[in-house]
């Protein structure tokens, strides 16, 4: 058993295209994914652009994504990038992990919209966990906390740019990591769940909780 974690970077559909949009409103941009053994030891990496099809990447996307439509202009399209990371997650049986399950939404509008058929799809949906709800779950809290909040609370520097597929997958998967060894998760977190508890008598946000100095609370 191998543990997938996987992010998608997307674009809005250009509102002419009314059909489409009611079906999907968004499309991906930016496969980015991590390979984990059962260790929790990375042994593969995937990333790849694709194409959109009904309209442009809007500047708005690239400012935060980065990604042009320079970029992704010889880029395969949605159908065939998912066959390229379908070959790469192999045929070993393996569990997919996101940060939230906007991603296997998107996946499961946009198969429909663009009809999929790969029944290595519905393998993939089957075996999905979200894992910021697993996160919420590991803490005891039902607050859902971002992925960037997430890292800084087990005391390490979010890698890579916010908002880049791989490098938010690799985010994702050493928060999973650190939840193998659940004595230590559980120390190491103990200060967030305090926080929470605290946020929630104090009426203040917990991205309010997360300052500059938060990291020390983990040396």
């Amino acid at each position: 058993m191998v543990h997938i974690f996987v992010d998608y970077e997307m674009n809005e559909i250009d509102k002419a295209y009314k059909k489409e949009r009611s079906i999907c409103k968004r499309e991906i941009i930016e496969i980015g994914a991590v390979k984990l053994d059962e260790a929790g030891r990375e042994i593969d990496s995937f990333t790849q652009y694709v194409k959109p099809q009904f309209g442009q990447i809007t500047e708005y996307y690239t400012n935060l994504t980065g990604i042009t439509n320079e970029q992704v202009a010889e880029c395969p399209c949605f159908l065939e990038a998912m066959r390229l990371f379908y070959e790469w997650a192999g045929k070993e049986d393996y569990t997919i992990y996101s940060w939230s399950d906007s991603d296997p939404a998107q996946i499961s509008k946009e198969a429909a919209l663009k009809e999929e058929t790969d029944e290595r799809l519905n393998a993939m949906l089957e075996s999905w966990v979200d894992y910021q709800k697993e996160f919420g779950r590991l803490l005891g809290i039902e607050k859902k906390v971002g992925l960037k909040d997430a890292v800084h609370a087990i005391g390490e520097d979010f890698e890579g740019r916010q908002h880049d597929a791989l490098w938010d997958a690799r985010n994702t998967a050493d928060i999973y990591r650190l939840s193998l060894d659940r004595e230590k998760f559980n120390r190491v977190m103990s200060p967030i769940v305090e926080l929470f508890h605290s946020q929630k008598q104090m009426g203040t946000t917990l991205g309010e909780l997360f300052g500059s100095e938060f990291s020390n609370l983990f040396v």
